[in-house]
């Protein structure tokens, strides 16, 4: 996979030779459910890989994204209770003791999984 590129009008990622509709949804987010609450995660090559090494689990579907927030928080970003100092989680590293994220490795394999 070299580039996930959303586009929403047919729920399909472009890659980046600008093929459209050669990655579905389903290649990069799986959806499931955990005591009645939907869980979305990323489940590209490299975040999957990242995640599995990270915690030690071979099976890790993938990185969880926030289930909490309103829309431009919930989905968006990685789950603050796993990832919390994160720069993409939902609060950026406000309750870390400096204030500040980091940008780790996760963020970096999504980013280089998407292209960038």
């Amino acid at each position: 996979m070299s580039g996930i590129f959303w586009t929403s009008d047919d729920n399909t990622f472009v890659d980046d030779s600008g093929r459209a509709g050669s990655l579905k949804v389903s290649d990069v987010v799986a959806t499931s459910s955990r005591a009645g609450t939907t869980i979305k995660q990323i489940i590209t090559p490299r975040v999957k890989a990242h995640v599995r090494g990270h915690f030690g689990c071979a099976t890790m579907a993938g990185a969880e994204l926030e289930d909490d927030g309103g829309v431009g928080t919930a989905g968006s970003h990685w789950e603050q209770r796993i990832y919390e100092g994160e720069l993409m989680d939902a609060v950026a590293g406000a309750n870390t003791p400096t204030g500040h994220a980091a940008l780790t490795s996760l963020t970096l394999s999504l980013l280089e999984d998407s292209g960038w």
